[in-house]
């Protein structure tokens, strides 16, 4: 599988908007699920860490779930120098049997999800890890109209309307679906032009 994002991981942590997103990610998402000292958290497509490391003294256990070795590389020097011993790292992609049923409390994404063609089946993955009680917490783009990313970016959606996300939700099992707008990411657009794009998070228990 093409890495990517190889050649961006180095510098991926420097962009201004992502260090804001990630910021708010973290605010919104600890505003509205219930964490604690011992909730096993899963980070799909988690890369450098940008959002997931926030959570590291809230949380007893995080794996951090990536395509991406250039991205785990930069994710492991942090690791290294920070001296953090409750990350698990798993280079590879998340599918049924990958990781034990019932064996986390809560599972994000940040700016994954269009990323990912089936959406049903990372869903269903999702129910089948979590315990009984457990949540997601899902950011991701708000519909746009196709000029957030590079011409060259491996991408399956230009962003989400909230139906595009519920009903594959509702059918996975989940219940107490909110969506809600957390954050705007402000960025130029393939066109040269600096447009404002509103970000999702999505929330479900299972």
């Amino acid at each position: 599988m093409k890495d990517q994002f190889k050649n961006k991981a180095k510098n991926w942590d420097e962009t201004p908007w992502k260090q804001n997103l990630a910021q708010d990610a973290y605010n919104a998402i600890s505003s509205k699920i219930n964490i604690s000292s011992n909730t096993r958290l899963i980070d799909l497509g988690g890369g450098t860490g940008l959002l997931t490391l926030k959570f590291k003294d809230d949380v007893s256990k995080i794996t951090i779930v990536d395509t991406s070795k250039g991205m785990l590389d930069v994710l492991r020097q942090k690791i290294k120098a920070r001296k953090i011993r409750n990350v698990e790292i798993l280079n590879g992609i998340l599918s049924p049997g990958v990781l034990p049923k019932n064996s986390s409390e809560l599972i994000i994404s940040m700016m994954t999800l269009h990323h990912i063609e089936d959406l049903h089946t990372i869903f269903k993955c999702f129910y089948e890890i979590l315990v009984l009680g457990g949540s997601i917490a899902l950011v991701d783009l708000a519909k746009e109209d196709g000029d957030f990313h590079a011409d060259d970016a491996d991408y399956v959606y230009d962003g989400f309307e909230k139906e595009d996300l519920k009903l594959p939700l509702e059918k996975a099992g989940f219940k107490n679906i909110g969506i809600a707008e957390i954050s705007t990411v402000t960025k130029e657009s393939t066109s040269g032009l600096i447009k404002e794009y509103p970000i999702l998070l999505v929330t479900a228990s299972k």
